[in-house]
């Protein structure tokens, strides 16, 4: 009788062990697949080679506006294709801009004097939708350019914004709003 106890004390401790092991096989890949779809990347370039980056300058020469300076880095005012290059100018926090470049272009504009760096804009995805009772939720987000033709702001299948929100609306012939990309 004590063996065949011994045999189901040994058995279920077995399976316990076999139980553990496979959750922590599954939560580690659980957590692995979570971080592969964290991973941060860079804006891929359009079909005609633009791409947004943030561009970070000197404060501009006494009696140069913010403006004039940020313009005085770009090939032209638009794109080969009419869209506005630059898309935010920065002057709080740093001396910058957003503008809209082809590779051949910003190394063109890296080597004007004033520059200081550029950063490639970087595409984060929030994982809001995965936690618990975050259906219907509002997110907002600070950010000082968006690229409003992304494929990822298209509002196919989106209901219209709730009425309540009628006072928003800081959308201009740049930034074309729809009922996904709502700016306030």
């Amino acid at each position: 009788m004590a063996s065949h106890s011994r045999s189901r004390s040994a058995a279920a401790a077995c399976s316990i062990a076999l139980l553990r092991l496979l959750l922590l096989a599954t939560t580690t890949a659980v957590m692995e697949m979570g971080r592969q779809r964290r991973q941060p990347h860079v804006e891929p370039a359009d079909g005609s080679g633009y791409r947004t980056y943030i561009i970070r300058v000197e404060k501009p020469p006494q009696g140069t506006t913010v403006a004039a300076w940020h313009h005085s880095f770009l090939p032209s005012n638009t794109t080969a294709l009419g869209e506005p290059r630059l898309w935010r100018s920065y002057h709080t926090v740093f001396d910058g801009f957003t503008a809209r470049l082809t590779e051949e272009e910003l190394n063109i504009v890296s080597a004007k004097p004033g520059f200081v760096r550029s950063f490639p804009n970087v595409i984060l995805y929030p994982q809001t939708p995965g936690v618990v009772g975050s259906r219907g939720m509002i997110t907002g987000v600070v950010d000082g350019g968006i690229y409003d033709k992304h494929p990822m702001l298209n509002d196919a299948g989106m209901d219209r914004p709730p009425e309540r929100w009628s006072e928003i609306g800081a959308c201009d012939e740049r930034i074309v709003c729809n009922n996904k990309l709502i700016i306030s």
